[in-house]
């Protein structure tokens, strides 16, 4: 929110401006959606809370990882064609806001599968016992009704991993693709690690 904040504050700065600025928006709104959605998790089990749960962590995911997947494949192009001695046409799709309606369009199947998976299995609590003398409240749902939605999320990850992969040898002045790599290269092994985790345990 602070770094919002900030680049509110200096929104017309060249710096701010050169960052593709709208993507940025779109990345930060996204993070603190997916922090937000996190109290959904954790809250009381309810069939509100639990449709929350099971869509805000994708949508929000998909504002982060859409918005970086459009930013490294704009780069890419960018490098691809300053590589050309005798560029032979522009490139399409560059403008701010094609850049945005091309994120949108990304968020808005995350939004569809999100949304097709509570049609598909409606969210509900029930009742588990993972073991003696314990019995636990939990959101009703199945593997594919999570998976389904994290799995676009994945793609577009490897998308990010992919473009940022073809841009690291970019001009040490226009480093941002390394700030980009390094995040992805995290992010894919944070979500190694979240499903052994996750799904070893009973306690989610």
């Amino acid at each position: 929110t602070i770094v919002l904040a900030i680049f509110i504050h200096f929104n017309q700065t060249p710096v701010v401006k050169a960052s593709t600025r709208e993507l940025c928006y779109i990345v930060l709104c996204g993070m603190i959606l997916s922090h937000l959605s996190i109290f959904t998790i954790l809250a009381h089990p309810t069939k509100h809370m639990c449709a929350l749960a099971r869509t805000l962590p994708g949508i929000s995911f998909s504002m982060i990882y859409g918005s970086l997947f459009i930013k490294t494949n704009r780069i890419a192009r960018l490098l691809a064609i300053s590589k050309k001695r005798f560029p032979s046409k522009n490139l399409k799709f560059m403008s701010p806001i094609s850049q945005v309606v091309l994120t949108f369009i990304l968020i808005s199947i995350e939004s569809i599968i999100a949304i097709g998976m509570l049609v598909v299995e409606e969210p509900d609590v029930e009742f588990q016992y993972p073991r003696h003398q314990l019995t636990l409240l939990v959101c009703k749902e199945s593997p594919i009704t999570i998976l389904a939605p994290l799995g676009f999320i994945f793609v577009l990850i490897l998308l990010c991993v992919w473009y940022a992969i073809k841009t690291r040898n970019i001009p040490e002045n226009f480093n941002e693709t390394k700030f980009l790599g390094f995040a992805i290269y995290t992010t894919v092994i944070i979500w190694l690690a979240f499903f052994p985790i996750n799904y070893g345990s009973e306690l989610q």
